[in-house]
């Protein structure tokens, strides 16, 4: 590996790094939390589909920052390859920790997204959605303004639904990542950088995207 390209996979690891041990300090609430507040509207069964909603979002984050965790250290194995060498075995065991957890997280947000679609809308937190300042939140918190500008393009239309379906398909779109990423490995072959950013970017605008979600629901 060249050193340019060290320098540029050192930068990737370190704001990885940096973002997830942000996300995880800087707010209460992490990943989706919150969202399912959303639904269920009224009726004898409401509190305990309420509960049940809340458990697969909390157990999903849980899977899905678990696996990101993996991700990272397994970016550490690769950065310190120059040094050391990579030990490919380790790398190995590091990937599929981290691609299980996530095959975890798929199926909670499967189960999610099923329990999601066969429970009504809450009007009165549809309402607060559809008034919420979207901008003035946005400037007020400094947020990623593009990724928040998805996030609004669900939430302003009351698409609470269709959010837990973006949590899933970001769950298929890392594990394809991964997958490829692990094929290399299991032939003792650094992957190419190309989808060691994939895998970032991927990982880090679905966290940040889900904080973001979380936030607007424990405002309003």
């Amino acid at each position: 590996m060249t050193d340019r390209n060290k320098n540029t996979l050192s930068k990737i690891f370190l704001g990885a790094a940096v973002l997830l041990l942000f996300s995880l300090y800087s707010t209460a609430v992490i990943y989706y939390n919150e969202a399912p507040k959303g639904l269920c509207g009224s009726g004898e069964s409401s509190s305990s589909t309420t509960e049940t909603l809340n458990g697969y979002v909390i157990e999903g984050a849980g899977y899905f920052l678990g696996s990101y965790s993996d991700f990272l250290h397994f970016l550490k194995l690769i950065e310190l390859a120059e040094l050391d060498g990579l030990q490919y075995g380790e790398a190995g065991m590091t990937l599929d920790r981290a691609i299980e957890k996530m095959e975890n997280a798929k199926e909670v947000y499967t189960m999610l997204k099923e329990a999601a679609d066969n429970t009504p809308y809450d009007p009165v937190v549809i309402e607060k959605l559809l008034n919420f300042d979207y901008d003035w939140f946005q400037k007020k918190n400094g947020l990623n303004e593009p990724i928040f500008d998805k996030v609004k393009g669900y939430l302003e239309k009351g698409e609470i639904k269709e959010l837990f379906g973006k949590a899933l398909s970001d769950t298929e779109e890392v594990l394809k990542i991964a997958k490829k990423i692990k094929a290399s490995i299991d032939a003792e072959e650094i992957p190419e950088l190309s989808i060691l950013w994939d895998l970032d970017e991927t990982l880090s605008q679905s966290l940040r995207f889900g904080q973001y979600v979380a936030r607007v629901f424990h405002d309003i």
